[in-house]
């Protein structure tokens, strides 16, 4: 099972190293602004949760609103002097892969919403994907710890049958004693 688990994480791992964002557009409220994304070999719910855990330890709180994740009063990084207002958006990649997301990462100034953005605004692109590169190894993290806690429920459930079939047959073989008692007991009073 240890073997399973390491070799799961290093192929995910080579596939992360592949994996860089890039420049898009991503449609909010009828405007298509341009965002930083990148690809999630994950589903979509996981990496909403992921992404909150990540900007939690971070010291931010989302507020969410229509699909879309915001964190206010963001450093991109530690040398900026600004900070930002990002957005995530979080999607599956397509009908067939509904394993996989593609997340957008917006940059806006601090306090401006995505309808206020301008939608061909490319101030923080660059700092945005190089955010969402930086991100992905904890998301690897937290879908690892995710697929830890199943297999661990796995494990439970297994043990629990176990110890179920385990009473069970003890039950039995108790019954099949006081029915050769019976029995060895009707042999004597015949």
């Amino acid at each position: 099972m240890k073997r399973t688990i390491l070799v799961m994480f290093l192929l995910s791992t080579v596939s992360m190293a592949f994996s860089q964002a890039y420049e898009a557009k991503v449609e909010h409220q009828r405007k298509n602004h341009v965002a930083a994304v990148i690809e999630g070999p994950y589903p979509p719910d996981q990496v909403e949760d992921a992404i909150k855990e990540y900007m939690a330890k971070k010291g931010f709180k989302s507020n969410a609103s229509k699909g879309v994740q915001t964190f206010k009063g963001v450093k991109l990084y530690a040398a900026n002097a600004s900070n930002n207002d990002i957005h995530f958006i979080v999607e599956r990649k397509s009908r067939k892969e509904k394993e996989s997301s593609l997340i957008h990462l917006v940059v806006s100034k601090e306090g401006e919403t995505l309808a206020q953005r301008i939608p061909e605004d490319i101030a923080g692109l660059e700092d945005g994907k190089s955010f969402l590169n930086e991100m992905m190894p904890s998301l690897e993290a937290f879908n690892l710890e995710v697929e830890i806690g199943e297999q661990d429920k796995t494990v439970k459930k297994a043990e629990k049958k176990l110890e179920n079939l385990s009473e069970d047959q003890q039950d039995l073989e108790k019954k099949i004693r006081n029915l050769q008692e019976k029995l060895e007991q009707n042999k004597k009073n015949q």
